[in-house]
């Protein structure tokens, strides 16, 4: 099975059925191992264990909530480093809300075009933007 690193804000479906957030990824202080912290959904209780464990016992969610993360996020250059994460994940449906989102018109083309239209969009509107004061 071919697993890629959990990022920040993401939600896993452990075996039992249980979901968890992931908080962060971190390195064992001695051995240098990856470590994933995360906690119960709606939970206080936050665990780490290590990246290979989580990798065999939890599934990622494929729900409606990478829309809302996008959503959710302030700034622009969070929007760009959400977008480059979620690059795999991205579909028809995601990249039209995104780009709804953002005032932006599509113009037809494969979802891999749509993508990176969306992508310059934002880092133009990043450069521009910044300058402005």
């Amino acid at each position: 099975m071919n697993f890629t690193k959990p990022n920040k804000g993401e939600i896993y479906r452990h075996v039992t059925g249980k979901e968890y957030e992931i908080l962060a990824i971190a390195k064992h202080a001695k051995t240098e191992e990856d470590m994933v912290v995360y906690r119960e959904k709606n939970e206080e209780t936050v665990y780490v264990g290590p990246l290979a464990m989580f990798a065999s016992e939890y599934t990622k969610e494929k729900s409606g909530s990478s829309i809302i993360d996008f959503l959710e996020l302030s700034t622009i250059a969070d929007k760009i480093t959400y977008l480059e994460q979620q690059k795999e994940d991205v579909t028809e449906e995601f990249i039209g809300i995104v780009a709804h989102s953002l005032d932006f018109v599509e113009n037809e083309g494969t979802l891999e075009e749509r993508y990176h239209a969306v992508l310059k969009y934002l880092k133009t509107v990043q450069k521009y933007e910044t300058r402005r004061m």
